[in-house]
């Protein structure tokens, strides 16, 4: 899976933002700058980083952005739910009286 965050396209030059799953479970957070504005920057026209987590941390980061994207809300259980259907990620879910 690959997801492209953020693009800005300018005379300065072309900055990406994407997101990827590694090919071991990992994820990959990758900026690219390209153009005269990264030269002014970081003295290249051509500057690349990068952020990856390994796939055993993938559940903590998961946790934590769903503790962070949900905490104080009232909804969270069908907010949850309608994120997961609409993202096509399976879920289980179910109820008890």
């Amino acid at each position: 899976m690959r997801e492209e965050l953020y693009r800005s396209i300018d005379a300065g030059g072309t900055t990406t933002i994407t997101l990827e799953a590694t090919g071991d479970g990992g994820l990959q957070l990758f900026y690219h700058d390209i153009g005269e504005e990264a030269r002014r920057s970081f003295g290249d026209s051509d500057y690349e980083a990068w952020a990856t987590v390994p796939a055993v941390e993938v559940p903590k980061l998961a946790f934590a952005l769903l503790a962070e994207r949900w905490r104080g809300d009232p909804r969270a259980l069908s907010a949850f739910r309608d994120f997961c259907r609409e993202r096509a990620i399976a879920a289980e879910s179910g109820s008890w009286t």
